[in-house]
């Protein structure tokens, strides 16, 4: 008996099965294997998909490039961006640039070399295409393609030359539809600036031609309306003119309230380069201009201002920040800083000015101001380069004292229209600081010393 329940129980124990830890088990590598295997199946996918886009890709690069070289007049081939038809489920895009080669190692803009001028021949043009495309991994993806291209017959001839002219925006894009002339005259006359902001006038006598910009509203970095360059066309060469021009923009300048000088001068001052920009002498207190808008904006000054250079010590009395901090009178002042404003409808600035008031003791005379040399001490940093004279016509010849609004910087005051020694205004001078007969208008205002 023993011995046949002992068989029972071994035979019972096997027909238990598989436990429930095992088939967790079972399924756990059977998940892990089949996401193995789905990732695998996933990316090979991917990679077919991007295999295929490429190839298209390439042929669309290679179709672009086809075209370009079809072009017959290579002055017409332009820079272009545009999407093309979704290609089994994928949108491309497809940009072409171009550029002129000279017989320089490079060309520039419409290829005129250096910027402003060129000499040499536009021997052939560079043709880059780029074609993207949004990758099914993400990000995007893109295949190129370059060339070079020659013209079928030389631009302009053995004996013959070119007339290159590029105008840009501010920005450095190119200016499409400006008008452009010369003189002498060319046939055919020169048309507008294509979408690259050039125009190529070919077949031309070799000599000198002024080339002026005709843009109504426009004006280059000098302010100047209807720019002109003159440039020199070589046989077989060419002569190329490179202009920035932009909408002029306008500023509204403020000169507060104290009366200013008869034709009192301006200097609009721009970080682009040491040059700065004086427009016509003003007596209003309020006045519009308009500018090129220098994207670093403006800083107005009251009066002449020249920057310092290896030829001149300049004018930097008129500039707040070019005077040193530092002790005066006992207190230590710094300049305010000043906030560039770039020109555009509603926007305005106030020109910072010193005052200097005074005792009247003659009536119904012009008051006459001429600058001075820092005096001591006084922390002017000096007009070496210039002396600025400025005329006061008094309206109230009755007042018992004067406030009048100069340029930063030191100052001596006449009765009359010059510098007579004999009218030299001493009496009730307040100003920043006054030495004698001498006032020092000091931008700087009270501040805290550095830390040592």
């Amino acid at each position: 008996m023993k011995n046949i329940h002992t068989r029972l129980r071994d035979q019972r124990d096997s027909d238990a099965g598989i436990s429930l830890v095992e088939v967790i088990v079972a399924m756990m590598v059977f998940a892990i294997i089949s996401l193995g295997l789905a990732y695998s199946l996933g990316t090979m996918m991917t990679q077919v998909r991007d295999a295929r886009a490429r190839e298209v890709a390439t042929n669309l690069a290679a179709q672009e490039i086809d075209v370009a070289r079809a072009t017959a007049n290579l002055t017409t081939l332009l820079d272009v961006v545009r999407p093309v038809t979704t290609v089994n489920g994928v949108p491309f895009t497809v940009q072409r640039t171009t550029r002129w080669i000279t017989d320089a190692a490079a060309g520039g803009a419409c290829g005129i070399v250096g910027g402003a001028s060129t000499t040499g021949e536009l021997q052939y043009k560079r043709v880059a295409v780029t074609v993207t495309w949004p990758s099914s991994g993400g990000g995007t993806r893109s295949a190129s393609s370059e060339t070079l291209i020659t013209p079928k017959a030389r631009v302009s001839g053995a004996t013959l030359g070119t007339i290159i002219v590029s105008v840009r925006k501010e920005a450095g894009a190119g200016q499409p539809g400006i008008g452009i002339t010369v003189s002498p005259a060319v046939t055919p006359a020169p048309g507008v600036t294509d979408a690259e902001g050039c125009i190529y006038i070919t077949k031309v006598a070799p000599g000198p031609y002024t080339v002026t910009v005709n843009a109504p509203g426009y004006v280059d970095p000098d302010q100047k309306v209807n720019p002109n360059r003159v440039i020199t066309v070589g046989a077989g060469k060419s002569g190329g003119a490179s202009f920035s021009i932009e909408k002029a923009q306008p500023l509204q300048l403020d000169y507060g309230t104290v009366a200013i000088p008869k034709d009192f001068d301006t200097s609009l001052v721009h970080a682009s380069d040491p040059v700065y920009s004086s427009i016509a002498p003003t007596t209003a207190l309020t006045r519009t201009v308009s500018l090129y808008p220098f994207r670093e904006g403006y800083l107005a000054l009251g009066g002449k201002y020249v920057a310092a250079n290896e030829g001149t010590p300049g004018c930097l009395s008129p500039h707040p920040g070019m005077w040193p901090a530092g002790d005066r009178a006992g207190v230590y002042v710094a300049a305010k800083a000043l906030v560039p404003v770039t020109p555009a409808p509603t926007v305005s600035t106030t020109v910072p000015m010193g005052v200097v008031t005074f005792a009247k003791n003659k009536t119904g005379t012009a008051i006459y101001a001429e600058s001075q040399p820092a005096p001591a001490g006084s922390g002017d940093p000096g007009c070496a380069a210039l002396t600025m004279k400025y005329k006061f016509d008094v309206a109230d010849a009755t007042a018992p004292s004067l406030s009048l609004a100069l340029p930063f910087g030191s100052w001596k005051l006449y009765y009359g229209s010059s510098p007579d020694p004999a009218q030299v205004i001493t009496t009730g001078l307040v100003a920043s600081t006054v030495t004698g007969s001498v006032v020092t208008l000091d931008p700087r205002v009270p501040s805290t010393p550095p830390v040592p």
